[in-house]
């Protein structure tokens, strides 16, 4: 993929998965607010974004 970063502004469900796809293809992400309902996937995909970095 040929991407500098990904802003996702979609359904709060959808977030995750997404976010998800492009973190672990080393693509930053910018994603609207809630970033999820749930902490702990909050907490899954900030450790996505640290591996990468």
């Amino acid at each position: 993929m040929d991407f500098d970063v990904v802003m996702i502004h979609s359904a709060t469900s959808t977030h995750v998965d997404i976010a998800s796809y492009f973190l672990k293809n080393g693509i930053p992400v910018f994603v609207d607010k809630p970033l999820s309902t749930d902490f702990g996937e909050c907490e899954r995909l900030h450790d996505l974004a640290e591996c990468d970095r």
